[in-house]
């Protein structure tokens, strides 16, 4: 009696799950295709191609599915960028692994360069033009922003990488 009313329960929730969207657990809208059974995706979210050097920043998650899982790691672009030793972001992308909702792991990898940045111009640095004002009232000048989909990564003309939440930033200024 008791493992029959537990099936359909079990059965029941997981129909609902699917039914509401709750098995795309960490997928939000708009962030590629998503499998019910597998998912194995990688997902541009900026930058232009090449770069001699990858890092990547994971996140793991466990049983989701079944209402008790739990999840661990950071998909944090410069956190990728310092697993890679990159100090100049050319690209961003993430990569999507799921199943079954058992298993999932969603990774950033970012693509760049170690390399020194181009030396002084007669205007400063070639290329390093963009200002970044934040919230607090400090700002970035001569520098290069690139806009992710959670974060502003800056470099800086002296080939530093910040990165910024896009909540602490006021606004990004190209020119």
């Amino acid at each position: 009696m008791f493992r029959k009313l537990f099936l359909s329960v079990l059965v029941l929730g997981l129909a609902f799950s699917l039914n509401t969207g709750c098995m795309n657990y960490g997928n939000s809208a708009g962030i590629g295709p998503y499998g019910l059974i597998f998912t194995s995706t990688k997902i541009g979210t900026g930058g232009t191609a090449g770069g001699s050097r990858e890092g990547r920043a994971c996140a793991t998650s466990l049983l989701v599915s079944i209402g008790y899982g739990f999840a661990f790691g950071t998909v944090d672009v410069g956190d990728a960028a310092r697993d890679g030793n990159i100090k100049v972001i050319k690209s961003v992308h993430r990569e999507i692994l799921d199943v079954l909702g058992l298993f999932g792991r969603h990774c950033t990898v970012v693509v760049g360069d170690d390399g020194q940045v181009p030396g002084p111009s007669s205007t400063g640095v070639s290329g390093f033009s963009d200002t970044v004002i934040l919230k607090n009232g400090a700002s970035y000048t001569n520098c290069k922003a690139a806009v992710t989909g959670d974060s502003v990564v800056v470099t800086t003309s002296d080939g530093k990488t910040i990165v910024l939440s896009k909540a602490d930033v006021q606004t990004v200024q190209k020119k």
